[in-house]
């Protein structure tokens, strides 16, 4: 396909403006970037996707959509900082190569020219100048600043100017450039200082590989009348909830599938119950063996930790809440076109939830306490 200029490109992108809930239905009849993980990776259920939510989603549409911005405070968080870490970006980007020119886009689609089932919401697209020939795309990332906590090592971020990226963003990068044409794609990261660039730059077979997965995919659960395999993913357990969240007094006939399935379950708790048995017994056994000291170095910690009333707290989290707003958030949001007024409030409430969020799941107030951990290797 011919390089396209910024007229061919936005001809095409279908916009929303801010009707989200009109752009998040026109996103659920096709397959966009973000979609495409657990299809790549299906054997991966430790995400907030899976292969059943996201065929309940396509489907069922709102009904069996357990990614609501309304319920997911940091995704949220995350949507309203975007237009601060393009515009970063994309000054960044142009101090480099001033022909460069990065333009935003919000709430738009960006169908597959092809006619495949796949589509595109783009963060921002990068045109060169003069002829404003469309040359990749950049997408912004709020990620949690305890994420390496958690993280396999194929999801974490590496160094700043390299490829190395959650396996997640890489998808989403390759399905950017596949549909896009382009040679290359940029993740700009908020790791909790200034936004750092990534650049994917996929192979041919890379895009052509993914497009032809992602298409085979609609095909046999959406246009066909197969269904993906239920699986004990969180998200699969979260789509179950949202879409049967009602019930009637009708039991159903045991199959003979039901009853093979109830003696593989009761199986499987009592393995997951001798399971959990042998690990509190094994880690009592590192934990008597430590005694009073702090830890086995190259195995296992024991150490104390201090706990913190929510009251003594409060005021230290508000310190903290206002220096991110004044640093990081609010320079963003200005830069994004906010209001001043409004995007001084917006920091500050939203810099205060991040610390809140970050206070709730890393302090234990109160006594102190011990805390046993297995060294890292």
């Amino acid at each position: 396909m011919p390089t396209m200029t910024r007229d061919q490109v936005e001809s095409l992108l279908e916009t929303f403006d801010d009707d989200v809930d009109a752009w998040r239905e026109r996103r659920r009849l096709s397959l966009g970037g973000s979609d495409l993980f657990p299809i790549i990776y299906p054997e991966d259920i430790g995400g907030y996707s899976s292969e059943w939510s996201l065929w309940a989603n396509k489907v069922h549409g709102r009904d069996a959509d357990d990614q609501s911005l309304d319920d997911k405070d940091w995704l949220a968080y995350g949507h309203d900082v975007e237009p601060g870490i393009v515009a970063f970006a994309g000054r960044k980007m142009t101090a480099e190569d001033p022909t460069l020119k990065v333009v935003p886009y919000r709430n738009a689609i960006f169908p597959d020219p092809g006619g495949a089932p796949l589509h595109f919401s783009p963060d921002a697209l990068v045109y060169r100048k003069p002829g404003w020939e469309l040359v990749g795309g950049v997408d912004a990332k709020r990620v949690n600043v305890f994420h390496w906590k958690h993280a396999e090592v194929a999801d974490q971020w590496g160094d700043a100017g390299t490829s190395t990226m959650p396996r997640r963003c890489t998808v989403q990068g390759v399905a950017g450039c596949s549909l896009f044409d382009v040679p290359s794609w940029v993740f700009a990261a908020d790791r909790g200082t200034v936004p750092e660039l990534f650049p994917l730059l996929p192979s041919d077979d890379d895009k052509a590989a993914l497009r032809d997965v992602a298409t085979t995919w609609w095909q046999r659960f959406i246009v066909g009348d197969e269904e993906p395999q239920v699986d004990g993913s969180n998200a699969t357990s979260d789509a179950l909830k949202a879409l049967f969240d009602s019930g009637s007094e009708e039991v159903l006939a045991a199959t003979d599938e039901d009853l093979d399935i109830l003696d593989a379950l009761r199986i499987a708790r009592d393995a997951f119950d001798a399971a959990k048995g042998v690990k509190q017994g094994l880690e009592n056994r590192l934990k008597h063996r430590i005694g009073t000291a702090k830890g086995i170095r190259g195995v296992a910690t024991w150490g104390w930790c201090k706990g913190r009333k929510s009251l003594d707290a409060d005021p230290f989290c508000n310190d903290i809440a206002a220096a991110v707003a004044e640093a990081w958030v609010l320079p963003m949001l200005l830069a994004g076109g906010m209001d001043p007024d409004e995007a001084r409030a917006t920091a500050i409430a939203e810099a205060r939830l991040v610390v809140q969020t970050s206070r709730n799941d890393n302090t234990n107030r109160g006594e102190p306490y011990r805390r046993f951990g297995l060294t890292r290797r």
